[in-house]
């Protein structure tokens, strides 16, 4: 068994794998000699708890997001950073909150190891002892139950509390000049995080909400909102896109195989009868960018929007659109 340096969030077995992996937040591998396993962490394990009792105390996640940051208590990435590399800053965010509360380990369910006896990978400490829950199973559930409630809409006070989307919301049901085209595929070039469709006076709107204790916590100069409007992204695109493909083909005509270059010129053609179908049709917009595999990035300061999209599998094509 070895622990990491500093944090003392991996536990490790040469001989057993099952024994192995990343403590979940809250836990720690016990300190102790004579067992091996999961114990609560002194420092994260009452934060997972205020989280539980929070929520069902009625708060929002966004809301027990917001007060753990002004609090200066460190997100799950910023706490252990081998969690999550790529993230920067301190701020927590509703996701990191909804991945906590719905996570059944919490109430000791899929944390009880089995009994590894005569380990000689790690001197004998594979016998593994059962991990204490850090909350009661009948407060996990309270917490699905208004979980599960809150996304049906079920009461005013809990579509006003709770009705905050996953990291990559779901596509809405199509209807005539109410979908978010850009929905999933946009995202704010100050933090990288996803933009939220919302609507302004019947147009929509893309918004990226970034409370000032977040900026302070991630050393970053951000605006409380970001907006953008759809139909500003949405005109260059479209004018963007055939001269994309038209370049794709003759660069790709030059430096790939004939036969690379006849699946692009039968995916072009495809992909051309498709934008012809989507200047008036909502699915076929949402199809044709779907694709493409388009991803979008916002930058507020110059008014630009960086493309990325996908032509043939490994063939990116990349361009910035100046609205």
């Amino acid at each position: 068994m070895t622990l990491t340096s500093g944090d003392h969030l991996t536990l490790t077995c040469a001989r057993h794998p099952a024994g192995a992996g990343r403590a979940p937040y809250g836990y720690r591998p016990s300190l102790r000699p004579d067992r091996a396993g999961l114990e609560p962490d002194p420092y994260t394990a009452p934060v997972v708890r205020r989280i539980f009792r929070e929520y069902v105390s009625g708060s929002g996640l966004q809301s027990i997001a917001e007060r753990l940051t002004a609090c200066g208590i460190p997100r799950p990435s910023a706490y252990d950073p081998r969690r999550n590399p790529h993230h920067r800053g301190s701020a927590w965010s509703k996701q990191a909150v909804r991945a906590i509360i719905t996570n059944s380990r919490y109430a000791g369910e899929h944390m009880a190891l089995d009994h590894l006896e005569g380990c000689s990978g790690c001197g004998g400490l594979c016998t593994m002892q059962p991990t204490p829950p850090l909350i009661p199973p009948a407060l996990y559930r309270d917490v699905q139950d208004i979980l599960a409630q809150r996304g049906r809409g079920g009461s005013a006070r809990g579509r006003a509390q709770a009705a905050e989307p996953p990291a990559e919301p779901p596509a809405e049901p199509v209807r005539a000049g109410s979908r978010y085209l850009l929905r999933g595929r946009l995202r704010c070039g100050l933090c990288e995080r996803l933009m939220q469709g919302t609507r302004n006076n019947g147009a929509p709107y893309y918004r990226c909400r970034f409370p000032r204790e977040y900026a302070r916590a991630n050393g970053l100069t951000h605006p409380v909102n970001v907006y953008v409007r759809e139909d500003r992204v949405v005109e260059p695109l479209w004018q963007w896109l055939p001269r994309s493909l038209r370049s794709t083909v003759r660069e790709s005509a030059a430096r790939q195989p004939q036969r690379t270059v006849n699946r692009l010129l039968e995916r072009v053609g495809r992909l051309r009868a498709l934008m012809e179908w989507a200047e008036a049709d909502d699915v076929a917009r949402a199809e044709l960018l779907n694709a493409l595999r388009l991803r979008l990035v916002y930058e507020d300061g110059d008014r630009t929007v960086r493309v990325s999209a996908e032509v043939l599998h490994g063939l990116p094509v990349h361009g910035v659109l100046t609205l």
